[in-house]
């Protein structure tokens, strides 16, 4: 492919050095509970041979606990600060 075949965007200048693209940063494997939550739910489901429906309200008494505890950090906002200043002593 000649350079003039190429997309604008990555065409190099006249006499500029080449630079290798940045690459993105690694991301962490994702967790069972996290916001692709659908996404595991159905390889869960499909994995196991086990019925989405079933899967999906298996996982309800979770989900509520992580709203309580969002909605408790959010309204006491030192219930996060508690733990961290019991242990440095502040």
């Amino acid at each position: 492919m000649t350079a003039s075949r190429l997309p604008r965007a990555i065409r190099a200048q006249p006499g500029a050095p080449l630079r290798a693209a940045p690459q993105p940063p690694p991301q962490p494997e994702p967790r069972p509970v996290t916001p692709p939550l659908g996404v595991v739910l159905f390889v869960t489901a499909r994995v196991a041979n086990v019925p989405f429906g079933r899967l999906a309200r298996a996982t309800i008494p979770y989900i509520w606990a992580l709203l309580a505890v969002l909605i408790a950090i959010t309204l006491w906002p030192p219930l996060t600060t508690f733990l961290p200043n019991l242990l440095l002593g502040k």
